[in-house]
């Protein structure tokens, strides 16, 4: 089963959503690439790797998502279904479900959402009738509390770093009003993330709104963070072509769903466990990954395609997804 945060192919990638793929700069040592052309760096983090993975989702429930006051569409049902899509072909591990307005307003955390009815009857639930949009200081309070393995941690066995792939996802449909003081900074909102792993991503998704300059300058300055801006009234499509990422577990090399479109240019670095590992040629056919010389026992992988840009992208970023292997047969039959 297919298991990732692919900010990355559930609906069809709408029109704002489509862009063409950058020429990269040089792999990795020791990477494979699909093209004459890579990937740019692709090179694994050190440390343990990512074993499970988290959506993090910060959503806006201010009345203008419903087209209340001064909103544009009402576009919250559709992007409520947008989440629930995502989590249904990704089954991430964990899910944090974060909402906000005139502040943090809720934030539950989530098992195996993808079977779980209380995630299912929580995002449901959601409403989107508040009032204002204090986006940098809800997004500051949403961020800090994140470390490596909530669900798993206890004070007596914390869990070890890097053990969660976090994908972060701040749907909004507008710009950030809030006048009390001190004021919370694009940047100091961002920066609150400071456990994030090398992996890990932040999208900032602008639901028929332009970013406004100074969340622009600080998705920049981060090396973590990305922005996408959509149309008036398209929902947003959270796997779409630089939105991918996360981790895939892949059991069966001969289905083996791949992240990126049969037309990317790829790179792959395995790490020590599959040094003889490489993309076949081509990479990526009718949509499935593959990968030649797998190891017999359990390994991992970066598999990398260019930045996506255009328009409507800012600071986009080199796309990475993780591959588990592992394509043991079972034991004692």
């Amino acid at each position: 089963m297919r298991r990732a945060h692919l900010l990355t192919s559930l609906l069809l990638l709408s029109p704002a959503a489509a862009a063409q793929d950058t020429a990269p700069s040089a792999a990795a040592p020791g990477a494979t690439t699909s093209t004459p052309s890579s990937a740019g760096t692709c090179a694994l983090p050190g440390g343990t790797l990512p074993t499970r993975t988290r959506s993090v989702f910060i959503l806006d429930t201010s009345g203008s998502m419903r087209g209340i006051g001064d909103g544009r569409a009402d576009i919250f049902r559709q992007v409520r279904d947008s989440i629930a899509a995502y989590v249904q072909a990704h089954q991430p591990d964990e899910a944090d479900l974060l909402t906000f307005d005139a502040g943090l307003r809720s934030r539950a955390h989530f098992e195996q959402p993808a079977r779980n009815p209380a995630w299912t009857a929580a995002l449901g639930a959601l409403k989107a009738d508040g009032s204002n949009t204090y986006l940098y200081r809800s997004l500051r309070d949403a961020l800090t509390p994140l470390n490596a393995s909530p669900a798993q941690s206890t004070a007596a066995q914390p869990a070890p770093a890097g053990s969660t792939l976090t994908t972060v996802f701040v749907l909004t449909d507008g710009i950030d009003n809030d006048e009390t003081r001190p004021a919370v900074t694009a940047r100091a909102a961002l920066d609150a993330f400071r456990a994030r792993g090398p992996l890990d991503r932040l999208h900032y998704v602008a639901l028929g709104t332009d970013i406004p300059a100074d969340a622009r300058a600080a998705l920049q300055a981060s090396d973590y963070a990305s922005g996408l801006t959509l149309p008036v009234g398209t929902p947003p499509t959270l796997d779409a072509p630089g939105l991918e990422g996360g981790l895939l577990t892949i059991t069966d090399p001969a289905a083996a769903p791949s992240p990126f479109p049969d037309t990317a240019p790829l790179t792959l670095t395995p790490d020590a466990s599959a040094p003889r590992l490489r993309l076949n040629d081509p990479p990526v056919t009718g949509g499935q990954l593959k990968l030649l010389n797998l190891p017999d026992q359990s390994g991992a992988a970066l598999l990398c395609a260019p930045p996506v840009t255009g328009a409507n992208h800012v600071a986009p970023r080199p796309r990475q997804v993780l591959l588990r292997l592992n394509t043991q047969a079972p034991c004692c039959g």
